[in-house]
């Protein structure tokens, strides 16, 4: 008896016309509406997607698949800009399905992009009571943690992440800040090293001679010089020559230090900073004419840098002038 009346169900299944908007009720049915939607997603024609998938378009999609659906439609409104809708959409899509790690993990990460770490946060906290974990949520985590100043929390999370991303040069090198930020810096070298290891670049380089500048090691000025040598021609170099001298003048190494001075000027007319560099060794040497108009050059960049032109001022007021 239930073997036919079974029989009977499937017959009158596969036996009912398919209307539009359910020809893929069944389990191992297609979703052709949906497949369409994909299709202009992956070829980057989001408009279209928002076209079709908008308004009462997603009630055309089948159940099983309109969390998805909701997803497309999102990732199409940040695709073209339209941040709000986005938002409006995934809050909505929320609430429809409260225990979707996907959409969750989509309103929390277009809330993080947008700065609203506070609202974000639960919600990363809610995927990882759902997926303890989930890697992305923990990186996140880490990095809303890192910004709020609560190292030890955002330490936590980024060994979490970690687990399951070793092999993120971008985990290793936050994961080294935030050991840097606890004066970990033997932990932060470590961390460092191996985010070269996976990619060797210049931003990694330069993060390693800080750490070992910071822990007192003698290859710092190395790491930093290797740093040069890599960054070419490139706008990262001025600023990693101005580190090199600061590094030097502090040490008192007043020859090498004008030398990066006058490079990073070479490259960057009027560079505040390398005026203050050139100033300085000119004082301690004696050129207080040389050193005067230089500071009073670096005084007149309020704007672009406040800090170095209000340093500039006092040290102009403790030489008499005005």
């Amino acid at each position: 008896m239930k073997t036919a009346a079974l029989a009977l169900i499937l017959a009158a299944a596969f036996a009912a016309p398919r209307h539009a908007a359910g020809a893929a009720w069944l389990p191992w049915g297609r979703d052709h509406a949906f497949e369409d939607a994909q299709k202009l997603f992956d070829s980057g024609r989001y408009g279209e997607v928002i076209a079709k998938l908008s308004g009462t378009g997603i009630r055309k999609i089948s159940r099983r698949r309109r969390a998805q659906a909701y997803e497309l439609l999102g990732f199409s409104y940040e695709r073209t800009g339209r941040l709000k809708d986005a938002l409006a959409l995934y809050q909505f899509a929320e609430g429809l399905y409260p225990k979707e790690l996907n959409i969750l993990s989509d309103l929390a990460n277009l809330l993080h992009r947008i700065d609203l770490d506070e609202r974000a946060r639960p919600l990363y906290e809610r995927v990882l009571r759902i997926h303890p974990n989930n890697a992305a949520a923990h990186m996140y985590l880490g990095q809303i943690f890192t910004k709020q100043g609560f190292w030890e929390s955002a330490q936590r999370h980024y060994e979490h992440a970690l687990i399951e991303w070793y092999g993120s040069e971008q985990v290793w090198r936050e994961y080294a800040h935030v050991l840097g930020k606890r004066r970990n810096y033997e932990g932060a070298i470590r961390a460092i090293q191996r985010a070269l290891a996976i990619q060797e670049n210049v931003n990694a380089l330069e993060d390693l001679a800080v750490f070992q500048r910071a822990s007192g090691a003698p290859e710092a000025y190395s790491t930093l010089l290797r740093a040069c040598e890599m960054s070419g021609q490139s706008p990262a170099l001025p600023d990693l020559r101005l580190r090199l001298g600061l590094w030097l003048l502090a040490d008192s190494r007043l020859e090498e230090s004008l030398k990066e001075a006058w490079a990073v000027l070479a490259m960057r007319q009027d560079e505040p900073l390398a005026l203050w560099m050139r100033a300085s060794v000119n004082l301690r040497r004696g050129r207080l004419a040389e050193a005067r108009s230089d500071l009073a050059a670096a005084a007149q960049a309020g704007r672009a840098s406040p800090f170095i032109a209000q340093t500039a001022q006092a040290m102009l007021r403790q030489m008499g002038d005005r």
